[in-house]
């Protein structure tokens, strides 16, 4: 948890996308400096909802914070997590169950 003193740690310049064949990882930066929770800006949700609007590829969204935990000092707030939950449901291309098989 560094990036408590120093957030510039996880950012490397997240949002951004890394385009796989047949998949599209989204990573997110959802570190607040000074706090272990999590926050997820309106900015990047509005970029998480434009990525999954422009490819027909299922999309992984990644981030060091839990979307919803119990107790939100660990996770995302109720408000961010039910905005994320928002952006899923308006797309088709949401991945609902991640199936991994041999190479």
């Amino acid at each position: 948890h560094d990036v408590m003193r120093d957030p510039e740690l996880v950012r490397q310049g997240a949002p951004y996308a890394v385009p796989l064949d047949g998949i599209v990882l989204a990573v997110l930066d959802t570190a607040v400096p000074g706090l272990v929770g999590g926050a997820l800006p309106v900015a990047q949700r509005d970029w998480l909802d434009d990525l999954a609007g422009g490819t027909p590829d299922p999309v992984l969204v990644l981030a060091h914070h839990p979307g919803y935990n119990d107790d939100e000092n660990y996770g995302l707030s109720r408000a961010d997590h039910h905005a994320l939950l928002a952006v899923v449901a308006r797309r088709e291309n949401r991945i609902t169950r991640l199936k991994l098989r041999p190479l």
